[in-house]
């Protein structure tokens, strides 16, 4: 054969390769391992037979060998580009869900994009209510954690809400548990709201979340920078650092832990189950038909979920909850619960309505529990569980099937071993799996009325296509990082140079977030930047100079300090036992007693550039976004008084001229006298210079903290502070008469004489 036809052979070859793969359709695999009693899921898209997108729902225990033949499996099925695993879940820190990922973590072959688990703070806070089994659990997890953040994957603890997109937005992960305002209740609650939750005679209280948050105490105070309430998910760095825990080891002998006997290992962990990660995950096979997985966890109270989608979740592939075990629509909180109880499964199923049913489970603990199936086999599902039966029960002897009784007892599946893995395949128009399934259901095709829609369909703007809440969320969270950093920049090069090197702190323009934005790839962001800034300003993560932010060219901005800062300001200030400002107050303020409206009447610039260059801050966002919140604190923390500036001697009233004096007194803590102004170490550090350099500034600080803080004193200037040498003219002329003079030791006396007004 010549070279040309070779070459023609060869085309002709590539061109029959190319609509082959043309002609393969979309398809979902959900690879289910046999780990006894545990979960590890891999949920694989492929594309023109080609894997795209893989996730990885839970590992299984430590022991086994499923982690090996995962990673075969990968290693064998390489992506062409991307990682080997889009993303790993650990759905909760129970053994028999992340035993097997530690494995997975010292793959150095693998690639791992990013890893989602549960919010590891909310749990590190409750070691004294946990077990030393579930200590250990915490443990272990946050081991993993730092393990999976080594090598390279993105660690998220995502929240309901939080919605996870690839492959051009075919594959969307929508995490709908747990809830914002149960991890901040287990992040900030008071310990009698804690305990509350964790009552073993039932599955975790749930409905309280299905109030409205106004109605909820413990969501009325509101965390700077974003609270959880306002987020759809956290990353570690988001939490002030803890000391990690040191795993608690089990008896060597028994293999048990000293308290298991106590708190047996079924019933410990009924709040770790209720924040289990629960994902629906939704993939658009040849563009016609959406396919929804359900992982689950071990969810068992399902009664907020079913309140935020009441008509169910659609889903085709449920794995099933807690092994099989008992699932519940509402809180157990009556005397009749056993009654109760007789349709809480049922019910829940019903309200499921999944049409295929994933079990994994071996009998530990009566799981999978025969009530389930057959809950399941009357919702019409097809059940695939990772156990072969023994026996097919026709008419099965009386007594043998009880409800709270094992299927894998009663069918004797204990007999064979479990495959090592099971493919549940789904196209946009077909489902098969590589065994028979325990029960088969109809799936969902029995005789039901046709419904004929008509759609118009409306091209979306450009923007609400781009923008999804998490890709906001996602650039909102690395323009805070970018700001942090420049703020961490500019605190280290002030570093012992003064509060007068640390006033030239100034805002970072446009042009230094677009050279970043471009050097990161970032297009969408720089396409559109509109409503990422609006989402990171809506959440407290940054400061803007301008209220429009569609044209940032123009704008300055600022990262926003944390509430931890936020104390530690608060902690200086507070501990001046006197303030004294100018001020130009209305009338109402002062009979209404508006101490806020007062404060906001004062002349508090030099205080805010004091405030700005200890925090490392731009005049402007102290002055904007850290003095109202100081003047809060303020009007709790401290006794006001007035007089009038002109004339203090007389009893106070209101200055037309709007010149008056606001004197602020701590109500804690030892009684401290203004100072004598007019002695010689005020006149040497303060009087004798025009403007404020580093010793008057370290001499006034000084003495703010012994004694008072004179605010009059200092006159904010353009880039820093002047010496108001006129600003006690009025205390000299009451007394001296003829040419000014300043007598020391008679500043104390004659201040404290004036016609202050002391304000209820």
């Amino acid at each position: 054969m010549s070279k040309y036809e070779e070459r023609r052979m060869s085309e002709i070859k590539n061109v029959v390769a190319a609509k082959a793969s043309a002609t393969i359709g979309d398809e979902i695999q959900v690879h289910v391992y046999g780990v006894g009693h545990g979960d590890c899921l891999l949920v694989e898209l492929k594309q023109a037979g080609l894997p795209c997108f893989r996730m990885l729902y839970d590992g299984g225990k430590s022991a086994g060998n499923h982690i090996g033949e995962l990673t075969t499996y990968l290693t064998r099925n390489r992506r062409v580009e991307g990682p080997d695993l889009d993303v790993v879940v650990l759905s909760h820190v129970d053994h028999d869900h992340q035993g097997g990922l530690h494995t997975l973590a010292t793959q150095a072959e693998l690639r791992i994009g990013e890893y989602w688990g549960p919010c590891l703070p909310a749990f590190r806070r409750l070691t004294w209510l946990f077990s030393q089994r579930v200590q250990n659990a915490v443990a272990r997890a946050d081991g993993l954690e730092r393990s999976m953040s080594e090598r390279g994957a993105k660690v998220i603890y995502p929240m309901e809400g939080y919605v996870g997109s690839w492959v051009a937005g075919k594959v969307r992960a929508a995490v709908i548990s747990p809830p914002a305002r149960l991890l901040k209740r287990l992040l900030r609650g008071r310990r009698e709201d804690i305990k509350s939750l964790t009552d073993i005679a039932g599955p975790t209280p749930m409905e309280w979340l299905i109030a409205p948050a106004e109605t909820d105490v413990e969501m009325e105070t509101r965390e700077r920078g974003g609270g959880l309430e306002q987020r759809t998910f956290s990353v570690p760095s988001d939490f002030d650092d803890q000391p990690m825990a040191s795993p608690v080891a089990p008896d060597p002998v028994t293999g048990f832990y000293s308290d298991e006997a106590t708190e047996p290992n079924f019933f410990g962990n009924r709040l770790l189950n209720n924040t289990s990660l629960v994902i629906a995950l939704d993939v658009y096979l040849d563009g016609k038909r959406r396919r929804r997985v359900l992982l689950t966890g071990d969810q068992e109270n399902w009664s907020y979920i079913a309140s935020r989608h009441p008509a169910g979740l659609g889903v085709d592939v449920l794995k099933m909850p807690h092994h099989g075990g008992m699932v519940y629509l509402a809180d157990r909180k009556d005397d009749d619960q056993d009654d109760r109880d007789a349709g809480v499964v049922e019910q829940t199923y019903l309200w499921l309505k999944p049409r295929i049913a994933i079990v994994s489970a071996q009998g530990t603990y009566d799981l999978p529990h025969t009530r389930m199936r057959d809950a399941l086999r009357a919702a019409d599902a097809t059940i695939l569980c990772t156990n072969i039966r023994g026996v097919e029960r026709i008419t099965p002897p009386h007594g043998d099937l009880v409800l709270e009784r094992s299927c894998y007892e009663a069918f004797e599946c204990g007999g064979n071993a479990q495959p090592r893995t099971t493919v549940l395949t789904m196209t946009s128009d077909s489902e098969k799996m590589d065994r028979a399934a325990c029960a088969s259901g109809s799936g969902g095709r029995g005789v039901a009325p046709i419904v004929v829609m008509t759609q118009r369909v409306v091209d979306p703007d450009e923007a609400f296509v781009r923008w999804t809440r998490t890709e906001l969320e996602h650039h909102a969270l690395w323009l805070k990082e970018l700001l942090v950093k420049a703020r961490a920049g500019f605190a280290e090069a002030v570093t012992g140079k003064g509060l007068l090197a640390a006033m030239e702190c100034a805002p970072v323009d446009w042009r230094h977030i677009e050279t970043h934005a471009r050097a990161s790839g970032r297009h969408h962001f720089l396409a559109s930047p509109y409503q990422a800034l609006h989402y990171a300003r809506a959440r407290g993560f940054i400061w803007a100079s301008e209220e429009d932010l569609h044209y940032p060219s123009g704008i300055r901005f600022y990262a926003l300090p944390t509430h931890k800062e936020l104390d530690g300001i608060w902690r200086w200030l507070s501990a001046m036992p006197n303030l004294l400002f100018c001020a130009a107050l209305s009338r109402g303020a002062v009979v209404g007693n508006d101490r806020l409206s007062i404060l906001n009447g004062a002349d508090t610039e030099g205080l805010s550039r004091l405030v700005a260059a200890r925090m490392c801050l731009p005049a402007e966002v102290a002055r904007t976004e850290i003095m109202p919140q100081l003047f809060l604190r303020m009007a709790e923390s401290f006794s006001f008084r007035i007089c009038n500036e002109r004339y203090p001697y007389r009893a106070y009233g209101h200055d037309i001229w709007g010149q008056e004096l606001l004197w602020l007194q701590r109500k804690n803590g030892a009684t401290a006298f203004v100072p004598d102004l007019f002695d010689e170490d005020w006149q040497e550090h303060i009087f004798s210079t025009y403007v404020a350099n580093r010793d008057s500034l370290e001499f006034l600080l000084c003495e703010a903290r012994r004694s008072a803080f004179v605010g009059p004193v200092l006159r904010a200037n353009e880039g820093g502070l002047a010496i108001r040498f006129d600003a006690f003219t009025s205390f000299e002329r009451e007394f001296e008469h003829g040419p000014k003079r300043r007598l020391a030791g008679v500043f104390r006396e004659r201040f404290e004489k004036a016609g202050w007004l002391r304000l209820p």
